[in-house]
């Protein structure tokens, strides 16, 4: 390893530390450091002891002055400075909290879910302050028919319009024309007219605009063709509208913050902006002059946020920092665990600490976009883009399906998490890999056995008390996980891609099957290039899914539950091993400990045996997540999704938005 590769490895504290479990400042130690082998426990405690002793003799020998100096100043730091916070034994776990608020949400929405058309009605008017769209009848009876899981869900959609309340039908309609020009990269257009799909050979017979050329075939644009002509076969009678599909996996529009919230504004207001006539520009990452990723995504950021004032990391990546100091609004004090996973993905512009540890604001592969007011409709997003989502046509076309026959019964899986994939995502260029997330996964469990790394893992006693035990990293990768890289990464120069080839801790198997998820009790699914097209055969199968992302898709408007559908893991991984170590426990690491020649200390020792497993609570989330692929993630529920995302966009682009909306019910009528 170079000597600059191992000065950029290298991680801003001290790697003999090791952080109490909740601390505001756990820094797992990043991709390439080599640390040197710890002392044990014992060692530690009796040189702190010394440590304490002789600052104490120094302190009492100052002269009274100094001493009251340094007691203000002690105050002030224990006031303002986040200390690191050691559960004492009496604290509760807090998973189980976390399982039984999920558990609440959940029944919540049983009860309050529509069941009937008024109260459907009633419903929306409540929550958007508006009538539903004309055809919203026909919309409910027809998710009614298919047992769609949720009626009156959909946030992320009516989030993605909120800002096209603000300019007129006419100027949507005006600019989805200019979306039709030839060089508008990755883009191609749907049409319905007379509730039928016009042809792509029609509309250019007729001399409309459809996008770039190559989009006839697009996967994308053909799977929300496909997706309309299927409503039409079942009997729904489509209004006039017309769509710009993005076929790229990442999102196009990045529209700068003071435009988007002044465009919500106008349009919760009801008063639209004057028309305003632009041609599309786009801009590419690949060109020379181009911005990075993190500058060209922070200008959908609020000025006064974190992300808009941060210095630009000169090289993004390649020294990736990981902290707590910006995650207290949606972690747990103790344990790091994501209460609520939707504020970690909503608030980037508040992590500034994220431009070194997510791929598609290091580098990404590819990303051309636009930060004007253009409709486009793309499979997935990262929270500032202002894409309208569709259901995806990885899914529609069902690129990776479940097979019943390839999964086992739970009794037969390892109690470990599996995960297999590649290095994708983003473009490898000098050092840049190693804050993308997958790489940040592998290296942490694979960490080579002469690096010696410790961590502290929290565990949960038979009466639901917090444990901690320090423990070898590479014994708990060992019991607890197998994750690795089926094969390198291509995408990127050569000299970058062949640092990852020979980074030490990460591990390269070879392809393998699909089915080799299902061998485990827990399988992680996380972000790549953008949304994760494996998602729904996992969740289809016996095991629980971990999910750590960014990216959003469709399937966030199909009823989806943190911590009962899944289990959700941090962007920053922080808090991976207390996750392991509930589930699972961790009695099996301290055999795997000595035969790799460690010794835990005695506390570490009756920490680890007295830490219980809950096997049975993942048992459950994994039941519960099946039960929602069964029923939620359906060619059904795409349709229905579809469906009203059309009549909606049908009103935003009519010159009458408000004759547009569904009649008034008379009285009795949809009960």
């Amino acid at each position: 390893m170079s000597d600059q590769r191992r000065l950029l490895s290298t991680p801003k504290v001290d790697p003999n530390s090791s952080p109490s479990i909740g601390s505001n400042d756990s820094i797992p130690l990043p991709v390439g450091c080599t640390p040197p082998t710890p002392r044990p426990a014992s060692a530690v405690s009796s040189a702190a002891r010394a440590l304490a002793s002789s600052l104490v003799r120094r302190v009492v020998a100052l002269p009274l002055v100094l001493k009251l100096v340094i007691l203000v100043f002690a105050f002030l730091c224990i006031k303002v400075l986040p200390l690191p916070f050691t559960p004492p034994i009496s604290v509760p776990h807090p998973i189980p909290s976390l399982l039984h608020e999920a558990e609440a949400l959940h029944a919540s929405r049983l009860v309050r879910r529509p069941t009937s058309l008024r109260q459907a009605h009633d419903r929306y008017l409540e929550k958007h302050g508006r009538s539903p769209p004309r055809g919203y009848d026909a919309w409910y009876s027809f998710a009614q028919k298919l047992g769609a899981c949720t009626i009156d869900g959909y946030d992320e959609m009516y989030r993605s319009l909120a800002v096209w309340w603000g300019v007129t039908g006419g100027e949507i309609r005006d600019r989805i024309e200019r979306l039709g020009v030839e060089n508008a990269g990755g883009m191609g257009r749907v049409r319905v007219r007379e509730g039928r799909v016009v042809k792509w050979e029609e509309m250019g017979a007729e001399g409309l605009g459809r996008g770039a050329r190559d989009m006839e075939g697009s996967n994308a644009r053909t799977a929300w063709e496909e997706m309309l002509e299927e409503l039409g076969t079942r009997g729904v009678r489509l209004p006039d509208v017309d769509f710009f599909i993005n076929q790229l996996d990442e999102p196009r529009v990045v529209l700068p913050y003071e435009l988007r919230t002044d465009l919500e504004k106008r349009g919760r207001r009801n008063k639209p902006r004057p028309k305003q006539v632009e041609d599309l520009v786009l801009h590419d990452i690949n060109a020379p002059s181009s911005r990075t990723a993190y500058d060209v995504l922070r200008q959908s950021c609020p000025p006064s946020s974190p992300a808009r004032r941060a210095r630009l990391s000169s090289n993004p990546g390649s020294s990736p920092h990981v902290s707590q100091r910006y995650t207290s609004a949606f972690t747990t004090r103790i344990g790091s665990f994501l209460s609520s996973p939707q504020l970690e993905r909503q608030t980037w512009c508040d992590q500034p600490d994220l431009q070194e540890l997510h791929q598609t604001l290091i580098r990404p592969l590819s990303f051309s976009w636009t930060d004007q007011l253009f409709p486009v409709f793309s499979n997935s997003k990262i929270e500032g883009f202002a894409d309208v989502l569709v259901p995806s046509w990885f899914h529609w076309y069902g690129k990776m399906p479940y097979h019943e026959g390839a999964d086992i019964e739970w009794k037969g899986k390892t109690n470990q998490l599996f995960w297999r994939g590649t290095n994708t995502g983003g473009k490898s260029v000098g050092l840049n890999w190693m804050g993308w997330l997958r790489s940040r996964l592998v290296s942490k469990t694979n960490r080579p056995l002469e690096w010696a790394h410790h961590d502290a893992v929290l565990l949960s006693s038979a009466s639901n008390q917090t444990l901690t035990a320090m423990l070898p990293s590479s014994a708990l990768n060992a019991a607890l996980t197998d994750i690795a890289f089926a094969a390198p990464d291509h995408h990127g120069d050569v000299s970058s891609l062949e640092t990852q080839r020979t980074e030490p801790s990460f591990r390269f198997t070879g392809m393998v099957p699909f089915s080799s998820n299902f061998a485990a009790k827990s399988i992680l699914d996380m972000d790549g290039t953008a949304y994760s097209g494996r998602f729904p055969a996992l969740m289809a199968s016996r095991s629980a899914v971990f999910k750590s992302r960014l990216f959003v898709d469709a399937f966030d408007d199909a009823g989806l539950i943190p911590w009962f559908h899944y289990v959700p893991l941090s962007i920053r991984l922080s808090e991976l091993y207390n996750l392991l170590g509930y589930f699972f426990g961790v009695s099996s690491v301290p055999s795997h400990a000595s035969a790799q020649g460690f010794t835990p200390s005695p506390a570490d020792l009756e920490s680890a045996a007295l830490g219980r497993s809950h096997e049975e609570e993942l048992y459950k989330i994994a039941m519960q997540g099946r039960e929602w692929a069964q029923k939620c993630a359906r060619r059904e529920d795409a349709l229905v999704h579809a469906y009203l995302l059309v009549l909606e966009w049908a009103r935003l682009c009519s010159d009458e938005r408000e004759g547009a909306g569904m009649r008034p019910l008379e009285r009795g009528q949809g009960s």
